[in-house]
């Protein structure tokens, strides 16, 4: 949680916890204080708002709290003003007004048992529930579809990495790492949204399916439009221009260059991983899918393909180990993808 708001507070920088007293708040704020280098974080219920200096950036953890459940119109501007500029963590939302909670925000409900004993007085539920307005829904994920036309053979391998993407993101979760699933499936469903201005040409007597004329001239202008920038960048910049941030940078770091760029968090590492595991519409292993690279993409610097390989064996190799996953799971065999794959074409793939 700490290193995705650390790391994208683009995406989302408010936190709003819930929860009875004694349910764990301030114990769950300090240790994502200390994650991100902030020691020493108190509760601020008679103070307003606490301030704490972020060390390497500009901007503060602005920590409110509203257990006196009326939040004053003196009070207001200043959290508003917080809301906007800093990373902001408040207790007690419950009791701030539903009117002025943020679009993008991580709500976190955290219970305790109904009935305390000795044996469970430390156990808590925790519920962690993400707002991104800059990830889209399912009827805006149909209606990009819709509008860039993917081959139906480049949709499936989109179905695919979404249903492995998935699987992988729900190991993660096992694992107690918080993260939104919506963006993951959003993301694999889109990775390849306009992937045919890279092909080196249109030979659409290749392509199994009935082509019609408009989809013709609509992939002819796509792929004039991109070809000079990776499949990627422009799917990215794409969904930059629909205002869907968080997800143009899911989308962004599929590429393979990415695992020698900056750390990804959880819904990059999901998407990531899910399209090395899938070889056009087929769920393989990754050195299926690297011996197919290695083939296909012989622009490939033999030194630089042996650097990425080293990489993705060590990410694949951290990625299991954190999520748990055990060798066999990845595969079409594995009822909880192979009921994703049915379900994705269904509820995505838009008919002419």
């Amino acid at each position: 949680m700490a290193t995705r708001i650390f790391l994208r507070p683009d995406w989302c920088k408010n936190i709003f916890l819930f929860g009875n007293l004694g349910a764990g708040k301030t114990t769950f704020l300090r240790a994502l204080g200390k994650k991100i280098g902030i020691n020493g974080i108190k509760s601020p219920t008679f103070l307003g708002i606490a301030n704490y200096k972020i060390p390497g950036k500009k901007i503060f953890l602005a920590h409110a709290d509203f257990f006196q459940k009326k939040v004053s119109a003196k009070f207001l501007p200043e959290i508003l003003e917080n809301l906007e500029k800093n990373f902001f963590a408040a207790e007690w939302s419950e009791n701030f007004p539903k009117k002025f909670l943020p679009n993008n925000r991580i709500e976190i409900r955290i219970s305790i048992p109904k009935k305390i004993t000795e044996k469970n007085k430390f156990e808590r539920t925790v519920e962690i529930i993400f707002f991104d307005s800059s990830k889209g829904d399912e009827k805006k994920i149909q209606e990009i579809i819709k509008k860039w036309q993917p081959p139906k053979h480049v949709f499936s391998h989109c179905v695919g990495v979404a249903s492995v993407a998935n699987f992988l993101a729900e190991k993660l979760e096992k694992a107690g790492i918080p993260l939104d699933r919506d963006l993951i499936i959003f993301g694999g469903i889109l990775h390849d949204l306009v992937r045919i201005c890279n092909f080196p040409e249109l030979d659409f007597a290749r392509f199994p399916e009935k082509i019609t004329e408009k989809k013709k001239q609509k992939w002819q202008k796509i792929h004039q439009k991109f070809n000079k920038m990776h499949h990627s960048v422009a799917a990215a910049k794409i969904l930059k221009a629909e205002k869907l941030f968080s997800l143009s940078e899911v989308v962004a770091r599929h590429r393979n260059n990415s695992i020698f760029g900056d750390e990804m968090v959880a819904e990059e590492k999901c998407v990531f991983l899910a399209d090395k595991y899938v070889l056009h519409d087929k769920i393989v292993d990754l050195k299926t899918r690297l011996q197919d690279s290695k083939k296909r993409h012989l622009g490939w610097e033999s030194k630089k393909f042996l650097q990425f390989s080293k990489k993705i064996k060590q990410f694949e190799k951290d990625f299991w180990k954190m999520a748990q996953i055990k060798s066999g799971e990845i595969s079409e065999k594995n009822p909880k993808i192979s009921k994703n794959l049915e379900n994705y074409w269904k509820k995505f793939w838009v008919k002419d």
